[in-house]
């Protein structure tokens, strides 16, 4: 208390100021942070709905805007509460780059390195072995994706017809049975 008899810590949702206390807290915290990255490091920060709005302006002000590199929506429980109107089942996880030009120069070494056992086709086009994906549209008209019928298979499909005899004309379109494939070349998926 101070003087007058004011409370002068205080982190009530009652309080005017608690948003502004709560900022005032966090913004040395997130700078210091910042300021221990490496210059290809990043930052996941989770938090829930009730200061989410804040903290992005807090760290687009100290990382900077073109750094965020996504805010990531993790659903954190399965089950529904009836406490509030809306059951919150989510975090957000906030993710920061301190340098996004280093980390997308670094990316290829983030993660583990693809699986390429199911490459398992050539037919010596010159361009190495391949898989073969679908190209049927998932979702059909539900989700927007053309019907029409190419090379004697009628469907949803992912490409438009301009596309898939594109595609074709480059030898990347295969029928197997009563269904069309594309090849995905094992060079591409290595990049």
């Amino acid at each position: 208390m101070d003087s007058e008899g004011n409370q002068l810590s205080t982190n009530f949702e009652s309080n005017g100021r608690f948003h502004t206390d709560w900022l005032n807290m966090m913004y040395p915290r997130l700078k210091l942070a910042r300021n221990l990255l490496t210059d290809d490091g990043a930052i996941f920060i989770s938090i829930d709905d009730s200061e989410e709005a804040n903290l992005v302006k807090i760290c687009d002000e100290i990382f900077g805007e073109k750094n965020r590199v996504g805010l990531i929506c993790h659903k954190s429980r399965a089950s529904v509460s009836n406490d509030k109107i809306i059951s919150p089942n989510h975090n957000r996880i906030l993710f920061y780059a301190k340098n996004i030009e280093i980390l997308n120069e670094k990316r290829q070494l983030i993660g583990e390195d693809p699986d390429l056992s199911n490459f398992e086709y050539d037919d010596n086009d010159g361009k190495g072995p391949y898989r073969l994906t679908p190209v049927d549209g998932p979702g059909g008209a539900k989700k927007g994706n053309p019907y029409y019928e190419f090379l004697g298979v009628q469907g949803y499909f992912r490409y438009s017809k301009g596309t898939m005899e594109e595609k074709y004309s480059q030898g990347l379109i295969v029928k197997k049975s009563n269904s069309l494939y594309q090849k995905y070349y094992m060079e591409k998926a290595k990049k």
